[in-house]
């Protein structure tokens, strides 16, 4: 990637369309993937629906939104790869071991932002 997508720059493109409580970022075989969470449905219905095709940074990173089957992000870590914006105080990785994300595999409809090509991907959702 030539910049950086990180859980600050994701909150900046898509809080605008309401309160995002979770961001989960990961790396697949298809490239940078991102999952987040909405407070609300209206709120990844609206974000998807300004986002859809559009990049992050001019001329780059499109964007590929997808809604995600999952019904709950799981968040153990507020770092650089993911965030609670629900809980702050959170730790920011796991005592005496380096951190480790959960792992999301490829299931169907999970990932929502594509950047050009094989590039990052997201799960926009809303939790019941």
């Amino acid at each position: 990637m030539l910049y950086p997508i990180t859980v600050e720059v994701l909150h900046q493109v898509f809080f605008p369309h309401g309160f995002v409580e979770k961001i989960v970022t990961f790396q697949k075989s298809a490239g940078f993937q991102a999952l987040i969470q909405y407070q609300t449905r209206q709120c990844a219905i609206s974000a998807r629906t300004a986002l859809q095709g559009r990049n992050i940074y001019d001329g780059c990173c499109q964007l590929d939104i997808q809604f995600s089957n999952l019904d709950e992000l799981q968040v153990n870590y507020n770092n650089e790869r993911s965030r609670d914006f629900t809980n702050p105080s959170l730790p920011s990785e796991p005592k005496g071991r380096s951190s480790q994300q959960p792992g999301y595999g490829d299931a169907g409809g999970m990932y929502a932002l594509q950047a050009s090509g094989a590039g990052p991907g997201a799960g926009v959702f809303h939790h019941n």
